[in-house]
C-alpha cells in the first residue's frame, strides 16, 4: 500500500516529490480562501427505498420519484443536481462521468443525435445487460436505480472507487448517499460515531472495507455493486478485479510496450473532456509524465494549456529547480507557493485538524492544507480538474515482494537486477534496504509462508496453540492509555481477535502470479484507499473542481498490472517505463538518473515542532476521553513524551490522536 510519513496508506495520492507524503489532494479548508463567490457545486442527494407510507415527511424537495412510491431521490443542500430519470418502471439517480459516451451509445442502439443523458444510458444499459451493467460502464461515478417491476435495487460505485456510495437501514427502510452527512439530515438513521472503530484506529487497526466511521453506515467498496429491495438486507458483489497473470491474463510483452503511451494519453483526454485543467506538479516522474501529456493533448483539443501548481518545500525536499524546469520547457503558466505560506502562520498540523473538524471523516492526508490553497488558485482561473501523477508509486513501481517469487524459483538474475533498480533509484542507506527487499520481503517471507503452510497440514494443534499465545501477546502490548471504559475495551479485543482469526484462517497457497500478484490484488480492497478516494471527493465537490489521478485510470491500471517487472524497470532503474521517456523530453533536468525523495524524516521533524502547540491548542484529548476511548491523564503523558524526546516511532500515533480528537469534538 502507499507509504508515507504516516502509516495510513490514504495520505499518498502521488506527489513523488515525498515519496508519497505530499498528497495531490485537496482540502475544505485552508490558510488562504481564493475562492471566488460560490458556484453552483455538486448537491448531495439522499436515496431512499421502502414502503411507500413511509416516504410522508421524510423530505421537502422531492428530486425523483418512482411511479410504485418505493424510491425517492432527494437533494439534502443548495447546487447542481445529480443526472436522474423516470421512465416507465424504472427510476435512476447517478453522479460522476461516463468516458466514451458516444461508443456506449451506440452499443446501446442509441443515435449520437439523440445526446442521451447518463442517467437515460445507466437505464439503457440496465435494460440490456441487468444487474451486471457496471462491468459496462467506464467512468468514475455513483448511482442507484430502482426497477419497480422486480421491486429491485441496483446501486454501483465505479472500478477503482473515485466516487463513493454509502448506505444504511433504519425502519425498514434503505438508505443510500455519496456524502455520509447526508444521512445525517434523514429521519431515523443520523450519524452516530463508532467507538469500537475509532478504538480500532487508535491501536493501528485499519477499520474493514465496508466499514465506516459511523454506526450502521456502511460504504459499496469500489468495484461492486449493491443490490435490494429495501425490506430485507442488501448486499454487495464484485463486479470488477485485476486478473493475475496466469488467472485470465498474460504478460504484456516489449511489442505491446506502446499501448502505454495510449492508455496514459486516454486517461488524460477523460479528464480534459471535463474541461480546462490545472496539475499538481511537483519534481517527480509520475506528475510531470502527466503534465507532458496533458499539454500536448490541451493544445490538440485548442485548451489552454495545464495550470502548473506546486508548493516550494524547504531544504533538503525541495524539488523548485526540477517543477521551474518542466514548466518553462513546456510553455505552462505556474503557481508556485512556499509550504509555510500555503499553510498560513500557525502551521501545517494546526491547518489540517481544523481540517479534520469539518472533514466528512478524520483527515487522513495531513498535506490537505497545502494544496487546497494551490486548488484555489486553480478554480480562481476557471479550471475545472486538477490533475496529478496519484497512482504512479502503485503501478509503476514493482513491490518487493517480488523478491520472494524470485528466490523462491532460483531466479537470481532477475532478483540481482532488481535490488540493483532500487538501489540506484532511491535515497536510502544500502544496509535497511537490502535488509528490507532480500530478508523481509525475500528469504524471510518465503520461510514464513513454508514454515506456515506445513504447520498448517501436518501439526494444526501446534499453529493454534501459537497462534493463540501472539493472539494474547498482540492484546497485551496495547497502550495503556487506550479503552479505559470497559465496554470500548471489550469492543476492542472483539474485533482484534475476529481480524486474528480471519486471518489466520485465509488459505496459506499461494494463487496465480504468486507473492507479487497477491499484494498487488489485495492493495485494492485496502479500506484506507477507499477513504482516501472519498476525502478526495468530498473536497473536490465542495469546490466544484474534480480531481483526477492519471495513474488510478482503470483502464491504465489493468494494463499496467499486466508490465513484467523487468520492463517496469526498464533501463536499469525504477519507473523506467516513463523514466527514459521523461529524461529526454525534458533534457538537463536529470531524469534518467534521479532518485526518489522519501520524506519521512521531514514529516516526523515537521509534525514534532509543530505537535506541542498544536496539543496545547486542543487542550488535550477531552471528546476521546468523555466517549471511553482514552485515559486523559495517561494520554496526556504519552504524547507529551513522544513530542520531548522526539521519539519518531510514534509519530502516527500522535498525529491519529489529534486528528481523531479535533474530528470527534463536533460530533459528541
Amino acid at each position: 500500500m502507499r507509504g508515507s510519513g504516516q502509516s495510513s496508506t490514504a495520505i499518498a495520492r502521488g506527489q513523488e516529490m515525498t515519496g508519497s507524503a505530499m498528497a495531490d489532494t485537496l482540502s475544505p479548508t485552508g490558510s488562504r480562501d481564493r475562492l471566488p463567490a460560490r458556484e453552483m457545486h455538486a448537491a448531495a442527494w439522499l436515496v431512499r427505498v421502502g414502503d411507500r407510507s413511509r416516504h410522508d415527511g421524510v423530505v421537502s424537495r422531492p428530486l425523483v420519484a418512482s411511479g410504485d412510491g418505493r424510491f425517492l431521490v432527494t437533494l439534502r443542500e443548495e447546487g447542481r443536481a445529480p443526472s436522474t430519470l423516470l421512465c416507465r418502471e424504472k427510476a435512476v439517480v447517478f453522479e460522476g462521468h461516463l468516458f466514451e459516451r458516444s461508443e456506449l451509445a451506440e452499443r446501446l442502439g442509441l443515435a449520437p443525435s439523440l445526446a442521451p443523458s447518463d442517467a437515460e444510458l445507466v437505464v439503457r444499459a440496465y435494460e440490456r445487460w441487468g444487474e451486471g451493467l457496471a462491468a459496462h460502464l467506464k467512468g468514475v461515478y455513483s448511482f442507484c436505480l430502482w426497477d419497480s417491476r422486480r421491486a429491485r435495487l441496483v446501486a454501483a460505485r465505479d472500478r477503482l472507487g473515485i466516487y463513493p456510495l454509502f448506505y444504511c437501514r433504519h425502519a425498514g427502510a434503505l438508505f443510500l448517499s455519496p456524502v455520509i452527512d447526508a444521512f445525517a439530515a434523514a429521519p431515523g438513521p443520523g450519524l452516530d460515531v463508532d467507538r469500537g472503530v475509532l478504538a480500532g484506529l487508535l491501536a493501528r487497526q485499519h477499520p474493514e472495507l465496508e466499514e465506516t466511521f459511523y454506526r450502521g453506515v456502511k460504504r459499496v467498496p469500489p468495484g461492486h455493486y449493491l443490490t435490494g429491495d429495501g425490506f430485507r438486507q442488501p448486499r454487495t458483489e464484485r463486479y470488477w478485479d485485476l486478473p493475475a497473470v496466469g488467472e485470465g491474463a498474460e504478460w504484456v510483452d516489449e511489442e505491446e510496450l506502446y499501448r502505454f503511451g495510449e492508455l496514459l494519453d486516454q486517461a488524460v483526454a477523460r479528464a480534459l473532456d471535463i474541461g480546462p485543467a490545472a496539475i499538481f506538479l511537483s519534481g517527480g516522474l509520475d506528475s510531470v509524465s502527466v503534465a507532458g501529456a496533458a499539454a500536448q493533448r490541451a493544445g490538440l483539443l485548442g485548451q489552454p494549456s495545464p495550470l502548473a501548481l506546486s508548493l516550494l518545500f524547504p531544504g533538503t525536499v525541495s524539488e523548485e529547480t526540477t517543477q521551474r524546469g518542466v514548466a518553462e520547457m513546456l510553455g505552462l503558466d505556474q503557481r508556485f507557493i512556499p509550504l509555510h505560506e500555503a499553510v498560513g502562520p500557525n502551521g501545517l498540523v494546526s491547518a489540517a485538524l481544523r481540517t479534520s473538524a469539518t472533514a466528512a471523516a478524520p483527515l487522513q492526508n495531513v498535506w490537505h492544507p497545502a494544496y487546497r490553497t494551490l486548488a484555489c488558485d486553480a478554480k480562481a482561473e476557471g479550471r475545472r480538474v486538477i490533475l496529478t501523477g496519484g497512482g504512479g508509486d502503485e503501478w509503476l513501481t514493482v513491490s518487493p515482494v517480488i523478491a520472494a517469487d524470485y528466490i523462491r524459483s532460483f531466479d537470481l538474475p532477475h532478483l540481482f537486477s532488481y535490488v540493483s533498480a532500487v538501489r540506484r533509484s532511491l535515497h536510502l542507506p544500502t544496509a535497511p534496504l537490502l535488509r528490507n527487499v532480500l530478508w523481509r520481503n525475500g528469504l524471510g517471507k518465503l520461510l514464513r509462508y513454508e514454515k506456515e503452510r506445513l504447520v498448517r497440514r501436518h501439526v494444526p494443534g501446534v499453529r493454534t496453540a501459537r497462534l493463540r499465545s501472539s493472539l494474547d501477546a498482540r492484546l497485551s502490548r496495547l497502550p495503556g492509555w487506550l479503552a479505559p471504559d470497559p465496554a470500548v475495551a471489550r469492543t476492542l479485543a472483539r474485533r482484534i481477535e475476529n481480524r486474528f482469526w480471519q486471518r489466520a484462517a485465509i488459505p496459506s497457497e499461494v494463487g496465480p502470479g504468486g507473492f507479487y500478484f497477491s499484494d498487488r490484488n489485495s492493495s485494492l480492497d485496502h479500506p484506507l484507499l477507499a477513504v482516501d478516494a472519498e476525502e478526495v471527493y468530498s473536497a473536490g465537490r465542495e469546490m466544484d473542481v474534480l480531481q483526477f489521478d492519471i495513474y488510478w485510470d482503470a483502464d491504465l491500471v489493468e494494463f499496467l498490472n499486466r508490465v513484467p517487472p523487468h520492463l517496469l524497470n526498464s533501463g536499469g532503474r525504477t519507473k523506467g517505463l516513463v523514466r527514459g521517456e521523461v529524461a529526454k523530453r525534458f533534457p538537463g533536468l536529470g531524469f534518467d538518473r534521479q532518485k526518489k525523495l522519501v520524506s519521512r524524516d521531514f514529516f516526523c521533524s515537521l509534525l514534532l515542532d509543530e505537535g506541542g502547540p498544536a496539543w496545547q491548542a486542543l487542550e488535550g484529548a477531552s471528546a476521546l476521553a468523555d466517549l471511553g476511548l482514552v485515559e486523559p491523564r495517561s494520554v496526556q503523558e504519552f504524547v507529551s513524551s513522544v513530542l520531548t524526546e522526539r521519539d519518531e516511532r510514534h509519530v502516527d500515533d500522535v498525529w491519529r490522536l489529534m486528528s481523531l480528537e479535533s474530528w470527534v469534538r463536533p460530533r459528541v
